[in-house]
This record gives structure tokens, sequence and C-alpha cells, in this order.
């Protein structure tokens, strides 16, 4: 679900780029792919967001809640069929279980370039 809903919103050129790749993405490249709807420097950050929360809190909280449902269900995956539903999962399984996620994970918190072997 998440891959289609990301090919849907950003293309695939962008989506295979970035899942691809795995490159951390500048505050920049978020905004350009349009990740995040807006940049600041992090010590605005805290202000930022509860202006953003104290402008929408004002509103009608029915009108909200009609609109986050309404976006939701625009936003909602129609599923791929049985079978590649399932290939999918058993894809995401594998990965998940992998030893390449867990030296991923292990190179990260050693800040070192991981050494992946495809299991």
């Amino acid at each position: 679900a998440g891959f289609m809903r990301f090919i849907n919103t950003k293309g695939l050129p962008a989506t295979k780029e970035l899942f691809y790749t795995a490159r951390k993405v500048s505050a920049r490249r978020a905004f350009d792919l349009k990740l995040v709807n807006r940049v600041c420097p992090p010590e605005e950050l805290p202000q930022v967001t509860y202006e953003m929360a104290r402008e929408i809190a004002g509103n009608a909280p029915l009108s909200i809640r009609g609109t986050k449902r309404i976006l939701a269900m625009c936003m909602a995956f129609r599923g791929l069929p049985p079978a590649e539903a399932e290939e999918a999962e058993t894809w995401i399984r594998r990965c998940m279980e992998s030893d390449d996620l867990r030296e991923g994970k292990k190179a990260f918190t050693e800040k070192r370039k991981p050494r992946f072997t495809g299991r």
C-alpha cells in the first residue's frame, strides 16, 4: 500500500530513486519532492508547529473531522489482486526478517557503511 501511494503521489522515477538509493534526503530535496510542505530552521520548528496547530484548532471541529475523514478516504489504497498482495507481503516479511536489515541497523548505530549480503 505504501509503495502505491508513494508512486501515485510522487511518481515512479522519484519513488525508484528514493527507495533504490536509500539516500538521506535534505530538507530542500524533501520540499522539492513535496515530502514536506514547509521547511524552517530547526530552532524555529516548535514555534512554527504550535502556530499551525493553533490555527487548525481555531477552525470548526466538525469541519476538520469531516475533512480528515474525506482525505483519508481519498487516499485509501484500493489493493492489489490477491496473489500479488500475497507476494508483496512475502517480500516485506523477507526483508523485515533479513540479515541485511539487522546489518543495516547495526551499521547505522556503529556509524559505518553496511555490508549487505542479500540474505
